[in-house]
């Protein structure tokens, strides 16, 4: 059994609470796909919008956490919280407050204080993503970090379903590397790379701010653009594979790959059935079937 599992579970800890984690964006913009606009009797609908009160927990300084800027958030698979913010990576068992930070007097210390992402791949090692270029690995039996410079803001850490990790930068752009050896190799010249995605087929797919959007063909080891709109932020594929993309200026985009036809969505505010804001940060589908919340 793996040691950290095995750690864990002899100490018996038992998250007390259920967090929940409400980003709360400058803007907020709601769409809803539907073939049908009369949904008055729809038990769906109707359950969907019940009013039920939430009890939020707080936590901030008070209850230890380092810094109230927080980055990103990760549950891993044995139950902890982890926050990366501005003053060091912060794990929580839903009790205490554990934090990370850079020791100039201890090497095998974070690196940097400023975490952008956190990230647990498939054999539940943790991967953390710094503002100055660091990529850590996190031994969590020692408490120890290995560090991987990158050269560049790491905004997004990911393994696809073949096992291979692609670190979405700042600048050059999405890099492929390789944990053994600690080499990186740059597969698509960009900036910002935030956003990885693999589909339900397992085909890879990314966004950059001013490349735009790229699927990835792995037989010439390159990515095709699909799209060129800057500035993308999110990349959502729909219970019937079609893809959804947000971006900060230029609306929402709808993609079928079957057909390779692309859709766009502006806002206008004299018209209240459609986008009311081009800056979307986030999509997911809704209980119906052609519903989507963005």
């Amino acid at each position: 059994m793996d040691k950290y599992l095995k750690r864990e579970k002899t100490k018996n800890i038992r998250i007390k609470l259920t967090l929940l984690f409400v980003f709360l964006n400058t803007v907020i913009s709601t769409i809803i796909f539907s073939q049908n606009s009369n949904l008055s009797n729809d038990p769906l609908k109707k359950s969907a919008h019940s009013y039920h009160p939430l009890k939020f927990t707080h936590l901030s300084l008070e209850q230890g956490l380092s810094d109230v800027s927080v980055n990103c958030i990760l549950q891993d698979s044995t139950g902890f919280m982890w926050f990366g913010t501005d003053d060091g990576l912060n794990k929580y068992d839903g009790y205490n407050f554990t934090v990370y930070r850079h020791n100039p007097d201890d090497s095998l210390s974070l690196r940097d204080n400023i975490i952008e992402a956190v990230y647990e791949d498939k054999s539940g090692v943790l991967w953390i993503g710094t503002l100055r270029g660091w990529l850590e690995r996190f031994d969590c039996e020692n408490d120890q970090f290995t560090h991987y410079q990158l050269g560049s803001h790491v905004f997004k850490i990911f393994e696809d379903s073949e096992g291979t990790f692609w670190i979405g930068t700042l600048n050059p752009g999405l890099l492929r590397f390789d944990p053994a050896t600690g080499d990186t190799t740059l597969v698509w010249k960009g900036r910002d790379f935030q956003t990885i995605f693999e589909d339900r087929e397992g085909t890879l797919w990314a966004a950059s701010r001013n490349e735009g959007l790229g699927r990835y063909n792995r037989r010439l080891d390159k990515f095709e653009i699909i799209e060129k709109s800057p500035s993308l932020t999110t990349i959502y594929q729909d219970r019937s594979g079609i893809f959804w993309c947000g971006s900060t200026n230029g609306g929402l985009i709808q993609y079928n790959p079957k057909t390779d036809h692309l859709n766009h969505f502006y806002s206008d505010k004299s018209n209240q059935d459609i986008l009311s804001n081009e800056w979307i940060v986030s999509i997911v589908e809704g209980v119906r079937y052609n519903n989507l919340d963005i």
